[in-house]
């Protein structure tokens, strides 16, 4: 069989009028390789890249070609690209060999997306394929974002062949930390979005890819500051029994992390309900001493006043999404001292701004009486602002609830002293049981 000296359209018309069989139309193609992809793929360069891409477009635009061909003969040029073997190759084409620099193969591989997009919905395959490879080539470079693009645009519903949930799961997980690690957080949750559907429907809930889904969405809610759902998440991670016991305690103070830069509102233990129930929580979790925040939870807990030093080195220690919210404010600051505002309002019937200022660390009685109008306001405190006597009066219209809420917490203190005896002298609360 002559070999052809031509890569033009009308070659490729050529072939195609020559054969009908997809078999010797896709050999002959191949023959036409030297001209556009050496041999010896370090002599691959700029120019040839051009001569390639035209050969493959020529190829994918022919009318009268063949779509199975076409597909076929994307598929090899990506592989020998890369260094593979190509089956029924003749002399080099057969043999595996180093693949293409991965400056010149990430170039080859936009220019091959460009030529094969236009005609998406019969390249399916081939654009996942090209797109997958880009993905790792600038993950490769640390260009996350780039890199979840690609992913990004990957077609798994609609694909020509089936793709298992496991490897979309994979995908998607990977778009969605890609994404997170170039801080997008938003695009990230529309990754993970796409692949809870999956994790609900496994039968197995503690693999591999459920627990990375886990600590991934996790992580997603924290960075666009939904800390407190952040925070239910993260707990769940911490009480995953297959995970060690290390990455148990991380989450477990991640979660208490999260829990503190939630805003509390006025209520039981500073906070409202499920503010509440998770404080509660991570409060009685007995690892929870273990932390290095543990201190400001309990302060958190029992609404006590928290010193401007111990928020000071809780803010040291939050990554840079934690600290100030979209508007640029500072989130720790305005947390914590809405909390210590509340902690003075179960401490006093009234208050001079003065004298709350003071407490709460603040320069004069003026950002004393902004803090607790903001607070007002929003109806985060029950509370009235005396100008002309410079004070704030409290409102605690139910002491009846209040009551409850110091039965309820003495009943929960006398309990861990029970649970303490028991663990340390069985025979005595046994001996004590039986008398009674």
């Amino acid at each position: 069989m002559a070999m052809l000296t031509m890569t033009t359209p009308e070659a490729i018309t050529a072939v195609f009028q020559r054969h009908t069989e997809h078999r010797l139309q896709l050999e002959e193609l191949m023959l036409l390789f030297p001209q556009v992809l050496p041999e010896n793929l370090k002599a691959f360069d700029a120019d040839k890249i051009e001569n390639l891409i035209n050969f493959i477009k020529n190829v994918v635009n022919h009318e009268t070609g063949s779509m199975v061909v076409s597909r076929q003969l994307v598929n090899i040029v990506v592989s020998r690209l890369e260094g593979e073997a190509i089956e029924g190759g003749m002399g080099a084409y057969g043999e595996r060999c180093e693949p293409v620099e991965s400056s010149l193969l990430k170039l080859a591989l936009i220019k091959l997306l460009g030529v094969l997009q236009p005609r998406a919905i019969s390249y399916e395959d081939q654009l996942a394929q090209v797109s997958y490879k880009l993905a790792g080539i600038f993950e490769g470079e640390s260009n996350n974002k780039q890199a979840a693009f690609y992913l990004r645009n990957m077609n798994l519903e609609q694909a020509q062949r089936g793709i298992a949930d496991a490897e979309k799961c994979e995908i998607y997980l990977r778009t969605a930390r890609l994404y997170l690690e170039a801080d997008e957080a938003e695009e990230a949750e529309k990754a993970i979005n796409r692949v809870s559907l999956i994790i609900q429907n496994k039968d197995k809930k503690d693999d591999e890819q459920t627990i990375i889904y886990k600590a991934l969405f996790a992580r997603i809610l924290d960075s666009r500051r939904r800390f407190l759902e952040a925070a239910s998440r993260f707990y769940e991670l911490a009480n995953t029994q297959s995970l060690p016991q290390s990455d148990r305690m991380e989450a477990l103070g991640n979660a208490i992390t999260a829990v503190l830069l939630a805003p509390p509102v006025y209520g039981c233990v500073c906070s409202g309900t499920a503010r509440t129930r998770m404080l509660i929580q991570l409060y009685k979790d007995e690892r929870s001493m273990g932390t290095k925040s543990f201190a400001l939870l309990e302060k958190t807990y029992l609404c006590r006043i928290i010193k401007t030093q111990e928020i000071a080195e809780f803010e040291n220690s939050l990554r840079p999404h934690q600290k100030t919210n979209e508007a640029g404010e500072n989130i720790v600051t305005n947390v914590l001292l809405e909390h210590n505002v509340i902690a003075a309002s179960r401490m006093y019937e009234t208050i001079s701004l003065k004298a709350l200022g003071e407490l709460l660390g603040l320069k004069n009685e003026e950002e004393a009486e902004l803090v607790a109008a903001g607070m007002i306001s929003d109806k985060r405190l029950d509370a009235q602002i005396d100008q002309i006597d410079s004070k704030i009066i409290f409102k605690h219209t139910n002491p009846l609830k209040k009551w409850d809420e110091n039965i309820g917490y003495l009943c929960e203190q006398v309990s861990k002293v029970y649970d303490g005896i028991l663990s340390v002298h069985p025979e005595f609360v046994q001996a004590v049981e039986t008398k009674m």
